[in-house]
């Protein structure tokens, strides 16, 4: 089975010298900095995830790939292989998300990743899948606060319930897990024909409250039976809302499976060089093991 990986990291002077050329202002930090975080995700998927035998990152060009990244193990996807040039460089996470059902070769069963993804305890094919062609996840319609994020949620949950043929408020909106996906190549594919021409017309270089995003494939699932209430022990950080102890404890906490550790600013009373160190020696107790992605 495969896993995706989306992948930027804005300290590449390859990809500033684009972005600078479509957004006025210098790059908002808190959406592309990296933190290296890339290398502890697949020692991650190495040691917690064996069920997982390829790893695809999706990356805007060459020079945003890591030295380190072993390429005889893991499949470089560079966003022109999937996404049509006119919409090319892309910014957005989100748009980019609506063509991963692309890739090449891509399993029919895939896990996806945010670059803040962290496998933390042992996880089976099982946890994600029933073998019947459902997925498990659990949902909630709650806890959102209103902004471009909530807008693009409620375009994504409409249009999938609409595809689905279900009957929803207007405003309603559902999301799963904000954590390692499951996901369905077909079934995403068969979203995107559908309604390709609308998907299309959403795309933008940088985020905005009319992006769709990655939840309309897995709400497209739970409107039409595919999904299976079922949800991972999981825990979801705000680098401007917690501690190094917190962070620490979280990773070795044995009844958590999976973390998301969310860049929404500096840690308090840290510099970010400062908070990038002391994570690394973090994620280094936890992981200490080289794994086969690594040269």
């Amino acid at each position: 089975m495969d896993a995706v990986i989306l992948y930027v990291n804005m300290n590449d002077p390859n990809w500033r010298e684009e972005h600078d050329k479509y957004q006025l202002y210098s790059c908002h930090e808190i959406r592309y900095r990296d933190w290296g975080f890339l290398k502890y995700v697949m020692r991650g998927i190495d040691t917690y995830m064996p069920f997982i035998d390829r790893i695809h990152l999706v990356v805007m060009m060459d020079s945003q790939v890591p030295e380190w990244v072993n390429r005889d193990k893991v499949n470089i996807v560079y966003h022109e292989d999937i996404i049509p040039k006119r919409f090319l460089p892309l910014f957005n996470s989100a748009s980019i998300e609506m063509f991963i059902h692309k890739i090449p070769g891509l399993s029919e069963e895939f896990i996806y990743f945010n670059d803040d993804f962290f496998a933390t305890q042992l996880l089976e094919y099982s946890d994600f899948f029933d073998g019947k062609g459902n997925i498990y996840n659990e949902m909630r319609d709650e806890g959102l606060r209103d902004g471009y994020y909530l807008k693009s949620t409620i375009l994504s949950t409409q249009l999938a319930a609409i595809l689905s043929g279900k009957e929803i408020d207007e405003n309603y909106w559902i999301i799963p897990q904000h954590t390692i996906a499951p996901m369905i190549q077909s079934s995403q594919e068969y979203v995107f024909k559908h309604l390709e021409n609308i998907l299309l017309s959403f795309i933008t270089k940088f985020r905005c409250a009319q992006n769709t995003h990655q939840y309309l494939f897995t709400n497209y699932l739970y409107f039409s039976g595919k999904l299976i209430e079922k949800g991972l022990p999981f825990k979801m950080l705000f680098t401007v809302s917690t501690t190094m102890d917190e962070v620490e404890t979280t990773f070795f906490n044995e009844n958590i499976k999976t973390l998301c550790l969310n860049d929404w600013g500096d840690f308090e009373g840290m510099t970010y060089d400062e908070s990038r160190d002391a994570l690394s020696v973090i994620m280094e107790k936890k992981y200490p093991n080289k794994s086969q992605y690594e040269k």
